[in-house]
């Protein structure tokens, strides 16, 4: 008889265990689908070279890790790693690293029991009465104890916390890597606006010395009574104009060298840009075989997806507060009523229970909490496959940009040398006699144009090159920094 019942309480127990497990498995979280954005076969401007028409997993190949090198500039190379070592932004990236970190710290601190000591000393005083003592009675007790409690995780509310803490943290390292690949971008960007204003100043500098070459040779016609005053005058403010284009030029550059600073984390005159102008950088050629695919390694994109999961994780943890919660707490320790034998065996004292809490009105606040974390969720998809279309959108740019441009810069290459030529004859003709000089006024304004427009050319296609960079998701190596957002 004493056998069957110590069967029946341990067919009990394991049945309850078995519950429990079960119940442990129950998450609220909804079963996540990765959103699925836009993404085409191919590109509407394919660029200077065929891309590939379909993607392939064979056909994505990485981006190079340090893109800007192919642009074969030592001096860009190094305004990068400065501002990847030194720059505010970046640091600022690695602290919310940090914070997040800290929060997934806290999501899985109740994966533990709580332990706590305790100890305490109690004095009471009864009031006197007829028959006691004027000064009453009291007491003193002791006590030294160990008490645990423990939130057992039926419905997973804990599980969802920490999943989304634990993306939380992923979008947050994401984040820093977007910011690296963002700035070493805009490090690019301003390192080639100020070697582009440097070239306007030198063709507008050299245009602005062949104009006084002809306003001398004007005055001395003048003389001879071989020209007027008036071509005088106009050569005066060809002159004054050309002057006037160098002071505005010279305050874009003194602009484009405070910008670039600023990225780099120092002040204007902290930094020193050495090359002259564009010529010795190189443009690196689009490379074939780009499938659309490769957008989904931009870490912006990931870092959305990220805080998706992480949203959809928060809608279990709302829901999971409509359900019970059971606390377990368990106590040892000592009690006594004399300091002498607080640690006798007389005195030990242990307690273990349990309490289960379940919401029975609480004025709609979980139901709002719920609605609050699924309205997020859609929030953050709408926001991610607009992330896509932008991604896609920067990249047709980047794509149409190098292939125009490159046409562009050919085509404007061949009226440079027309102009030139053209500002060739005209000065002689105009020497001989055989032209107007209006005919040398229009000439320099077209070469003075024309080179200036070729300038700003090259420096939309550099600047294309490195948007197309930043489009597709190069990744970076951020040594500097990946010490110290390590956990």
């Amino acid at each position: 008889m004493r056998m069957r019942v110590l069967a029946a309480r341990k067919g009990k127990a394991v049945m309850a265990v078995s519950a429990l497990v079960i119940l442990a498995g129950c998450s609220q979280v909804p079963d996540y689908k990765p959103e699925t954005g836009p993404l085409p076969g191919g590109w509407n401007n394919p660029g200077v070279s065929p891309l590939a028409a379909a993607v392939t997993e064979t056909a994505i190949v990485a981006p190079e890790d340090r893109w800007w090198e192919t642009f074969g500039s030592s001096e860009l190379n190094r305004l990068v790693e400065q501002a990847l070592a030194e720059g505010n932004t970046l640091k600022a990236a690695v602290a919310r690293i940090r914070q997040a970190q800290a929060q997934l710290g806290t999501a899985e601190a109740p994966e533990w029991p709580n332990l706590s000591v305790s100890g305490g000393e109690t004095a009471a005083k009864r009031a006197s009465s007829a028959r006691s003592s004027a000064s009453g009675d009291s007491a003193r007790s002791y006590s030294l104890g160990l008490s645990a409690s423990y939130e057992v995780d039926f419905w997973g509310k804990r599980a969802a916390s920490i999943l989304a803490a634990e993306n939380a943290l992923q979008a947050a390292r994401l984040d820093r890597e977007t910011v690296g690949w963002t700035l070493s971008s805009s490090v690019a960007n301003a390192y080639f606006q100020v070697l582009a204003v440097r070239d306007r100043l030198t063709a507008a500098r050299r245009n602005l010395d062949l104009s006084r070459q002809t306003l001398r040779l004007t005055e001395q016609q003048v003389q001879f009574g071989e020209a007027s005053g008036l071509e005088t005058a106009q050569q005066r403010s060809a002159v004054a104009q050309i002057q006037t284009q160098i002071a505005a030029l010279e305050l874009q550059h003194a602009q484009a060298l405070n910008a670039l600073a600023a990225l780099v984390g120092k002040s204007a005159g902290e930094i020193t840009v050495q090359a002259p102008g564009l010529s010795g950088v190189v443009l690196p050629p689009v490379k074939p075989g780009l499938p659309s695919e490769i957008l989904r390694r931009r870490p912006d994109l990931r870092a959305a997806e990220a805080r998706l999961v992480a949203a959809n994780a928060d809608i279990g943890a709302a829901r999971a507060r409509y359900y019970p919660s059971l606390n377990l707490t368990a106590e040892r320790g000592f009690a006594s009523a004399a300091l002498s034998s607080l640690l006798t065996p007389a005195s030990a004292i242990w307690s273990i229970g349990g309490s289960l809490a379940a919401p029975l009105f609480d004025n709609g606040a979980i139901d709002s909490a719920v609605e609050q974390a699924s309205a997020r969720r859609e929030e953050l998809a709408a926001t991610y496959r607009q992330s896509v279309i932008d991604a896609l959108r920067d990249t047709e740019d980047a794509l149409a940009a190098n292939r125009w441009l490159t046409e562009q810069e050919d085509r404007q290459g061949e009226v440079v040398t027309a102009s030139r030529e053209a500002r060739r004859l005209a000065d002689i003709r105009y020497r001989g006699g055989a032209v107007a000089y209006m005919t040398v006024l229009d000439a320099e304004r077209t070469l003075l144009q024309a080179e200036d427009s070729s300038i700003q050319v090259r420096l939309s296609r550099l600047n294309a090159a490195v948007n197309l960079n930043r489009a597709v998701g190069g990744s970076l190596s951020l040594p500097a920094v990946e010490a110290a957002a390590k956990p």
